[in-house]
């Protein structure tokens, strides 16, 4: 089975079994209050402990587009966005 990827054009290639995992990196601890803007992905504090790491399924580039204008509306910088393993 293929491995889903980004493309240099930011296109998400996904195989047949839907949807993949990413993970999305932001530089600061998120409150209860922007937390609940992510019900569909886990939470948890970043690698190094000062940030939050947020994973979960993403269906499409639609659907990754709203996460991350969802990360812009709260203020919040992602610096870093992969996709997971399975």
């Amino acid at each position: 089975m293929e491995r889903p990827h980004v493309t240099a054009r930011g296109r998400l290639w996904r195989d047949a079994w839907g949807g993949v995992r990413y993970e999305f990196l932001v530089p600061v601890r998120l409150s209860e209050t922007a937390r609940a803007a992510f019900p569909e992905l886990n939470t948890a504090s970043g690698p190094t402990g000062g940030g939050t790491a947020l994973w979960g399924p993403v269906e499409d580039e639609a659907d990754l587009a709203d996460f991350l204008a969802r990360f812009a509306n709260l203020g919040l910088t992602v610096v870093e966005m992969r996709v997971l393993p399975d």
